[in-house]
């Protein structure tokens, strides 16, 4: 509300093509052109890598229950991910 980051996620190693967050806002997921989603916690700013794809991720999107993750990749696949 002041304009102030609260955290500051650092982890791709080239640029994010599209992020989304859970429908309760608790995480958020980022999709690399560097072929790693990651998928952060919006309370403390940790993130974790889930790794798979062989290209870069073009889109992430969480199920509307928020307890699976899709990604898809340039490689031609998608990915479930189960987020717990």
């Amino acid at each position: 509300s002041r304009g102030v980051a609260r955290h500051v996620m650092r982890g791709h190693s080239k640029a994010i093509s599209r992020v989304d967050f859970s429908p309760d806002g608790h995480w958020m997921a980022s999709a690399g052109q560097d072929g790693v989603v990651r998928l952060w916690d919006t309370e403390t700013g940790r993130g974790r890598a889930l790794e798979g794809h062989k290209d870069q991720v073009s889109w992430v999107e969480f199920s509307p229950d928020g307890r699976i993750l899709a990604s898809a990749s340039m490689d031609f696949t998608v990915r479930l991910w189960p987020v717990d």
